[in-house]
């Protein structure tokens, strides 16, 4: 068949267009949206962060699925789910609204209204079909509203009919009416937190600003607050129906520049038989052509135009193109639509990274119908200011091509093919930094670094037992012979079916090599090893080794786009540890393997990260969590890594940069985190990371290990972990003995923080940190003696080491002002009697923080005798504090009073007087020890009514109640509990129970009658061996304890105006 006898509609390839930007009201009822019902869990956000009970076990008891696909539950409990569909005529607005779902509670429907510049109407409507304003609004004389319900067996329905008069708006085609539906629910059987706020909204076009978000591993929904989705800035749009229907839009490629799109119209009134046509295509990086054209109003129509497909970032950042229908004589518009897509583009990538001034550069150009194309040749500055550097024609499909990079100044560049004749916004461009030939490793190691590991593992020290057992690791994992099997390989149906969880629990490639702890400290160990011994040793079993463990995590399953399973931290983590392998291992890789790689790294790292900054800014600008500065040494190591081969590394670097700052500033001098102890390990490691992976890739750290809290940061831990006993608050019970710990040791010349490091990483204290962990290999400093690990006793504790306890010099009274909390001991680094006391924070806007001001732990003899019920979030009945009328504290903050340390005694004491509400005026409590032997805690309580105070201790230990005291009993050592006055009354309650790890098991209440001025005094006295008891006695403001060896001891307080205070021992 001769060329021109081809059909030329086969050679085009149809782009699929997804999306539009508005809901349009039309005269037929147009559906807006359906909404979630109420399955949806509280632990949804990422059931593997924050319980032991999985998504999936959870949804099973329910009768639901998982927090995959919300759907109502198969037996049939009274919740569904909600959709709305609206039409309009000349006279009306009408809005249905379907309610699935019965029940006794309350069930409304609002229906919010917002004419431009007038005030706002809002409908609200009862299932029982009252109907009210929900703001009164002078109608005039206009026609009221009006709604009708309609009750059913499986739920009901209402029509709104509004009148257009009402509203004091003049409908017409194309008017834009900012607008929501909300559907109010209180559903008798759900009660929280068990489940989420019942407020639903169908949103016109933007997501909201403001409510409560959840992400789960499928989808994000927002469910506003219930004042969110009526305001200006929580409405979305309703657009009335245009006087011109398209009925249908296509996108051709015809070639590598020939583009066609076209149009099926349908006037819907009178309109002109000529229109006017306003084509606007948008590539990935924002800018656009514009194409203009006259087109008939009727039937199809045709617009050709010349455009190339040249700007690749990934499936989050879509081509766009937008179609806008005018009257050629007025301008009105008729008709708008705008739709996404993802052609096949052509692409530039640089074949080296880094070129040398002078020199030369190789580059791949590929693309479907390139070959025989022409293109010019640009060197271009940041100052968008091109270099000819020539001509080139592609031969092929897959061009591979050299060019002289000339006579310029050192910076950054870009290299910029264009075809003749075309918008230069259509060009195809790639990195061409001109800053030298990088050596690899480049990132976190340099060569020099490498050179200095071969020679410190293997001499005597600090760092060869770390190194030998890390490479055994690996051995064993080589050794295997498989990377990953899989036991169950989930279907489609099945992945929404079950929760994640459930699904990981048949893969070993949890169990070799990656961990199957979710939280964001974790990495890839194994893979980062084997990389690590194939740089010491040159042996290339290890690098294949680490390349097919890159291989595993790249083609995992479970890597996900933002848009559908929220922008999640993991995805970028694993991303980077790839990049760092990939950067580490240069010489192993393939051009093309090393392009696929890079591409997925792309798409699931730094387009993961870049994408809330960019979607999402209200949520991270400004930010101060653990997991920004984890974010910012993520966005910083996948830029300086790709930095010369992906355009958008600089941006991201910017951003990581920018981001971090706050958290920056934030850190407190002192080196404390409010949010736990395991938190502090959490922000630290991404502030450490950061700066490590700015030091190695800019040659600066952004005044990172200047600050003053870095310096100090290693000693924060061991306070909060006496004897390997942690003792913290907050969320999470750990030492922290992360292996950031050795690179400040290296620092700042402490070689106390590798000893501590050394003797709890992996322990039953810290099992989160491994000992053979690639950071402690690359960090470690060899001069350093190695600690062996501490073992633990008959009675639970693990005593530090001779080395670590000859450096161990710690204070016996040692305050966190920032962060207001406090611990005292009587000595180091193994205290018989230790007591932490926080102050400090219980409010919202700090993560991770709980409601227990004026909260005590005590460890006595090695055993945590009073201590905390959970793990990780207890409920506010959880802590060691006190509870007034039998209620726990409110969100308030708390700070310490004073403090003192002498000879014999250390002293402080923290007020929480806005923690329980006006009708208490002053919360305090004083603890005082007493030459390391007993404790004295004297809580004081002022309110306007008379009101009962409960001294609350949580043990895991037998507790044996008695008349004015009460007696803890552990292991090896009692602890006895005397309230010396006023007299209470004392039982023994269960503690609440948590899905997490169970710390105790009993707890001790101790409850005055009520008065409206208590001040409880207790002493908690450690019992070892054989002895008396004590005696005491409280007269005014004086306690006297008669010792079992015949000494006396009186505390003296005084009374001031703003309360008790502790100022003497006699």
């Amino acid at each position: 068949m001769a060329p021109e006898e081809l059909d030329t509609a086969i050679l085009k390839t149809t782009i699929p267009l997804t999306g539009r930007d508005v809901w349009v009201a039309e005269r037929t009822p147009t559906e807006l949206g359906e909404l979630s019902g109420l399955e949806i869990a509280k632990h949804i956000f990422d059931a593997r962060h924050f319980s032991k009970i999985t998504a999936f076990e959870y949804h099973r008891k329910r009768g639901t699925r998982n927090t995959m696909d919300p759907v109502p539950p198969a037996f049939g409990t009274p919740r569904g789910a909600t959709s709305a569909t609206a039409q309009w005529l000349h006279e009306t607005l009408i809005v249905t609204v379907d309610c699935e779902g019965q029940d006794a509670g309350d069930d409304r429907v609002i229906v919010a209204l917002l004419p431009e510049g007038r005030v706002s109407w809002e409908f609200d409507c009862s299932k029982a079909g009252d109907l009210r304003l929900v703001k009164d609004r002078d109608a005039g004389s206009a026609e009221p509203a009006s709604a009708v319900v309609t009750e059913r067996d499986d739920g009901w329905s209402v029509v709104f009919t509004v009148p257009w008069a009402m509203l004091g708006l003049h409908p017409r085609p194309g008017l834009e009416l900012p607008f929501n539906v909300v559907r109010k629910k209180d559903w008798a059987d759900v009660e929280p937190p068990e489940m989420l706020p019942g407020g639903y909204l169908v949103n016109g076009q933007e997501p909201l600003s403001a409510g409560l978000e959840v992400c789960t591993l499928s989808r994000k929904i927002r469910y506003p607050d219930m004042t969110e989705p009526t305001t200006e800035e929580g409405l979305g749009r309703l657009v009335l129906s245009p006087a011109l229907e398209i009925r249908k839009v296509q996108l051709h490629d015809c070639g590598l520049i020939a583009k066609e799109l076209q149009l099926e119209l349908q006037p819907v009134c009178k309109v002109p038989e000529r229109i006017d046509a306003l084509i606007t295509v948008t590539d990935p990086y924002g800018c656009e052509v514009r194409i203009a054209e006259q087109v008939s109003s009727i039937g199809q129509s045709t617009v050709e135009f010349q455009y190339l497909f040249g700007a690749d970032r990934g499936l989050l950042y879509p081509y766009r193109i937008e179609v806008i229908l005018s009257d050629p004589d007025s301008g009105t518009h008729l008709a708008a639509r705008a739709f996404s897509f993802q052609p096949q583009s052509v692409r530039l990538d640089p074949l080296q990274r880094g070129h040398e001034q002078r020199g030369s550069g190789r580059f791949r150009l590929a693309g479907p119908e390139v070959a025989g194309s022409e293109w010019r040749i640009e060197l271009v500055a940041d100052t968008d200011k091109g270099a000819d550097r020539g001509r080139l024609k592609a031969d092929s499909d897959e061009t591979f091509f050299e060019v002289n990079i000339g006579e310029v100044p050192r910076g950054r560049y870009r290299l910029r093919l264009t075809i003749a004749g075309l918008n230069p916004v259509c060009c195809v461009q790639c990195p061409c930094n001109v800053m030298g030939r990088r050596p690899c490793p480049s990132i976190l190691l340099s060569p020099a670094d490498v050179e200095r590991l071969r020679k410190d593992v293997r001499r005597p020290g600090g760092l060869r037992p770390h190194y030998e057992r890390m490479k055994q690791d690996v051995d064993a994992l080589a050794a295997r012979g498989t990377i990953s099997e899989r036991s169950w390989v989930p279907t489609g149906t099945e992945w929404h079916d079950f929760a994640i969880d459930e699904i990981l629990s048949g893969d070993t490639l949890l169990l070799q090599g990656f961990g199957a702890d979710t939280i964001p400290q974790r990495n890839p160990h194994l893979m980062m090893a084997a990389a690590l011994v194939y740089l010491i040793e040159g042996d290339a079993k290890y690098g294949a080794l680490a390349k097919q463990l890159v291989r595993v995590l790249v083609d995992h399953t479970l890597w996900g786009d933002p848009r559908v399973h929220g922008a999640d931290l993991d995805c970028s983590w694993k991303a980077v540890f790839c990049a760092i392998v990939m950067d580490w291992l240069d010489d192993l890789f393939e051009p093309d393997e090393r392009r696929v790689l890079r591409d997925q790294i792309v798409r699931n790292g730094m387009l993961v990260y870049l994408w809330p900054f960019e979607y999402e800014p209200h949520i991270w600008k400004g930010l101060i969590d653990n997991g920004v500065p984890v974010c910012s040494g993520i966005g910083a190591a996948l830029a300086l890594m790709l930095r010369d081969e992906v355009l958008d590394a600089e941006q991201i670097l910017v951003t990581a940069r920018d981001v971090v700052q706050p958290a920056m500033r934030a850190f407190p001098p002192e080196g404390s985190w409010p949010e736990s102890v395991n938190y502090w390990g959490v922000f630290v490691s991404g502030l450490v990371f950061y700066g490590a992976v700015l030091e190695s890739g800019l040659g600066t750290d952004d005044g990172m290990f200047s600050m003053p809290g870095m310096r100090r940061a290693g000693y924060f831990p061991m306070y909060f972990t006496p004897r390997g006993v942690p003792a913290g608050f907050n969320d999470g019970m750990v030492a922290a003995a992360a292996p950031l710990l050795h690179l400040l040791a290296k620092k700042y010349d402490e070689p106390l923080f590798s000893f501590y490091a050394d003797a709890y990483a992996g322990t039953v204290s810290d099992e989160s940190n491994p000992q053979s962990e690639w950071y402690t290999v690359m960090w470690r400093s060899a001069e350093f003696e190695y600690v062996l690990p501490a073992e633990q006793t008959e009675i639970g504790d693990l005593p530090a080491p001779p080395v670590l306890a000859a450096a161990m010099n710690l204070n016996t009274l040692q305050v966190y002002e920032e962060i207001r909390w406090a611990a005292l001991a009587d000595s180091w680094p193994h205290p018989e009697l230790y007591v932490s006391f926080k102050s400090g924070y219980a409010i919202h806007g700090i993560g991770h923080v709980s409601l227990d001001l004026n909260a005590i732990q005590v460890v006595a003899g090695g055993e945590p005798l009073i201590r905390r019920s959970h793990s990780y979030q207890p409920p506010p009945q959880g802590y060691s504090t006190i509870l007034i009328d039998g209620e726990p504290q409110q969100h308030e903050t708390g700070t310490f009073i004073y403090w003192r340390e002498a000879e014999r005694f250390r002293c402080i004491a923290a007020e929480a007087d806005r923690s329980f509400g006006s009708k208490v005026e002053k919360v305090r409590r004083h603890l005082v020890m007493v030459d390391g032997c007993y404790l004295v805690v004297v809580d004081e309580v002022t309110a306007e009514q008379p009101v009962s105070v409960t001294f609350m201790a949580h043990t895991a230990g037998e507790l044996e109640l008695s008349e004015g005291s009460s007696r803890i009993k552990g292991l090896q050592t009692n602890l006895s509990v005397s309230f010396v006055s006023p007299a209470v009354e004392q039982s023994c309650v269960d503690p609440p129970i948590c899905v997490r790890e169970q710390l105790t098991q009993r707890v001790l209440h101790a409850t005055t009658a009520p008065a409206s001025q208590i001040e409880l005094v207790t002493v908690v006295w450690p019992e070892r061996g054989e002895g008396g008891q004590p005696i005491y006695e409280w007269t005014d403001t004086t306690l006297t304890v008669k010792r079992p060896d015949a000494a006396c001891d009186c505390l003296i307080f005084e009374r001031t105006p703003e309360g008790l205070k502790f100022t003497d021992l006699n």
